[in-house]
């Protein structure tokens, strides 16, 4: 298979930067990096049945951040899942603004976290703030938590609960 053919098949789905996401596909489940994935459109690439699935669960218009596991955001990158809600390029910008506007030594409270994007980031970035998270669901506590584990030491809090309650 080249990097072409997957391309051209998540074209005919309708994937609008089919080059872009076919790059990211094929350089996650194959190890080869995207510069030369860039440099080399006609290599014929390994065949695995990893980037097989990938690329029909993709034409099948899955989003490619749930097939990947991970996506950036901030800098930063992280674990998401089904579970979570994808993180937005738009959301950046409020992370950006809440990193500004946090008086120094200020806390933050982060409700229905999700994936603790914004948490962590602000964590990250202003390691001044005190973070604190509330999550409803175990199984998106349980994402936001890994992620918190991996890019903050564990330094953001996570209450499992209802916020309404």
């Amino acid at each position: 298979m080249k990097l072409c053919d997957i391309v051209s098949r998540l074209s005919a789905a309708g994937i609008e930067n089919s080059a872009f996401e076919a790059r990211l596909l094929a350089s996650y489940f194959t190890g080869i990096p995207e510069s030369r994935l860039i440099a080399e459109k006609d290599a014929i690439l390994p065949e695995t049945n990893a980037l097989a699935d990938a690329v029909s669960r993709r034409a099948a218009r899955e989003p490619l951040q749930y097939i990947l596991g991970q996506w950036d955001f901030m800098g930063l990158t992280f674990k998401v899942t089904r579970d979570c809600l994808i993180p937005r390029a738009d959301t950046e910008i409020l992370c950006e603004l809440g990193i500004k506007m946090l008086p120094l030594g200020g806390k933050l409270l982060d409700l229905c976290t999700g994936s603790g994007c914004i948490a962590a980031s602000v964590a990250h970035y202003r390691t001044d703030a005190s973070v604190t998270t509330l999550e409803k669901y175990e199984n998106t506590a349980s994402v936001a938590r890994e992620n918190f584990m991996r890019l903050n030491d564990g330094k953001v809090k996570l209450v499992v609960a209802d916020a309404t309650s």
